[in-house]
């Protein structure tokens, strides 16, 4: 297993291969209050798309305040589930999916080594806002995260799918 040092150079190098990358990183700056709100209300509209039926009662991440994330929160996610500020995030940095110089998304990554197969790049979110999708830029971003695996001598690309158990769903056996 490697040291955390020798896991902070490689995650280095992911970031600055990545910033050549189209669409680009680039890492969320920590100290602006509005930047990590405006981050945290992509990750809770990366829930949200998936929960609420209606697009147009969607709302617009750059919208959204701190205790509007709060409210729509305690509404939509499920037990255990959680908007992480990134100030507050040990594992995973937080970046802005930049593409011609806008932000059309988000990503979380972290370079890890379990011990088993060597240090991986593991990806724990992503978001492309509506208005970018069907762009290709996921699928551009998951190419050069492969390319900068290789490029860093990492052993793969890991999709992170939450470690803790999955919230109890109410049991609709019986349901007509």
């Amino acid at each position: 297993m490697l040291e955390d040092a020798e896991l902070a150079q490689l995650h280095d190098r992911v970031e600055t291969l990545m910033r050549d990358a189209v669409p680009a990183v680039m890492p969320l700056d920590l100290d602006d209050a509005d930047d990590c709100t405006r981050w945290r209300a992509h990750e809770l509209c990366s829930y949200l798309d998936n929960r609420v039926h209606d697009p147009a009662s969607l709302p617009d991440p750059d919208a959204l305040s701190a205790a509007d994330i709060d409210a729509w929160s305690q509404r939509l996610l499920l037990p255990g589930e959680r908007i992480t500020d990134p100030r507050r995030c040990r594992w995973y940095t937080s970046y802005w999916l930049l593409a011609a110089g806008v932000r059309v998304g988000t990503v979380a990554l972290n370079v890890w080594d379990t011990g088993w197969d060597g240090p991986s790049l593991e990806l724990a979110s992503l978001y492309v806002r509506r208005e970018h999708r069907r762009e290709g830029h996921a699928r551009r971003l998951l190419a050069a995260l492969m390319q900068a695996v290789s490029a860093s001598g990492l052993t793969s690309l890991r999709l992170e799918t939450r470690r803790h158990p999955p919230p109890q769903l109410p049991d609709r056996s019986t349901a007509c």
